[in-house]
């Protein structure tokens, strides 16, 4: 059996796959530059353990993208 795990994909969606990277099934969740400005901010606060640095450099950079198509998407709608 395939543990599952949740993977951001580029568009705000949460997508479910297996080790395998075979999508299981999708939501659609969207986030706002609130949402990514909050998280990009707790995660700059944490305390992180040195086995997780990695981890959480990872995460980083999918919250920093999601945070960037948010933003990009919030001057394409003001312009």
């Amino acid at each position: 059996m395939s543990k599952l795990l949740k993977q951001f994909s580029p568009k705000g969606k949460i997508e479910l796959v297996s080790n395998e990277k075979e999508v299981i099934s999708s939501e659609n969740i969207e986030f706002t530059i609130q949402d990514t400005e909050y998280l990009l901010r707790k995660l700059v606060e944490a305390q992180i353990d040195g086995r997780e640095v990695e981890q959480a450099s990872d995460v980083m950079k999918k919250i920093k993208e999601l945070h960037r198509q948010c933003m990009e998407q919030s001057i394409a709608v003001n312009i």
